[in-house]
């Protein structure tokens, strides 16, 4: 990462958590400030850390991802949010999106992707991963053909 960051990690599974959280580990630059499990306790913390950037999942007892990150970006528009997920759906991806998240990527995902989104929402672009990308496009053109 070019500057520091501060991410909090969001995951109802710990392992995923430790997980990511090891996987980026000799990356300078990401700072994880803190983690939560569920939605409830990832806006709470929102609200007390100093945190860039929240690395969000989807599927969560309670407040799931998107309805957490709906009102993250309510209360606070500047927050930059990246949803994963083991779902590819379009529906999911496009609730994701239309709760602000800035990217959408798969837990197949790779260290280099994993890098590569998080830079590219630390500095307010959009990312998705190649699978996610097909199924928008997918979907996009699906709608526009006669």
């Amino acid at each position: 990462m070019s500057s520091m960051v501060n991410v909090m990690l969001v995951d109802d599974h710990k392992i995923i958590r430790e997980g990511i959280k090891a996987l980026l580990a000799d990356v300078p630059g990401i700072n994880f400030i803190t983690e939560a499990d569920n939605g409830e306790d990832a806006i709470d913390k929102f609200e007390i850390y100093d945190i860039d950037l929240v690395i969000i999942d989807i599927e969560m007892p309670g407040i799931d991802g998107v309805e957490t990150t709906k009102r993250l970006i309510q209360n606070h528009p500047e927050a930059k949010v990246l949803g994963f997920s083991m779902h590819a759906e379009e529906a999911t991806i496009e609730a994701m999106i239309d709760a602000g998240a800035k990217s959408y990527i798969l837990k197949n995902f790779g260290k280099e992707e994993l890098i590569e989104a998080m830079e590219m929402v630390n500095n307010n672009q959009y990312f998705f991963s190649s699978e996610v990308s097909g199924n928008l496009l997918k979907d996009l053109l699906n709608k526009i053909k006669p």
